[in-house]
């Protein structure tokens, strides 16, 4: 396992961190406002003829989406940290190198 990261390597994985819980919040709050803003033009043009209000539909199925982001975004995170599974790949990767010489 890598101990030692030079100023480059962790600066990299700083930016790339930082980009990712930028990008996550920026969809988090799109996701509330534009919801919201569903919600809102429903009540005010509402007359009451219908059960299910229409904006059930694109909050849940964007709302599901918006889960699988957060569960990809949380992984890439904690990715940056597994440095020792990466190894173990490009030793993999040098062994069949080697057996194929």
């Amino acid at each position: 396992m890598k101990e030692n990261y030079t100023e480059e390597e962790l600066i990299e994985i700083a930016k790339k961190r930082m980009r990712l819980k930028r990008n996550m919040y920026r969809r988090i709050i799109t996701y509330i406002v534009v919801n919201t803003f569903f919600i809102i033009i429903y009540y005010l043009t509402n007359d009451g003829s219908s059960d299910v209000p229409w904006y059930i539909w694109p909050l849940t199925i964007w709302g599901i989406k918006l889960v699988l982001d957060i569960a990809h975004a949380i992984q890439d995170l904690r990715s940056t940290y597994n440095v020792n599974a990466l190894d173990k790949e490009v030793e993999k990767i040098k062994r069949k190198i080697n057996k194929g010489e």
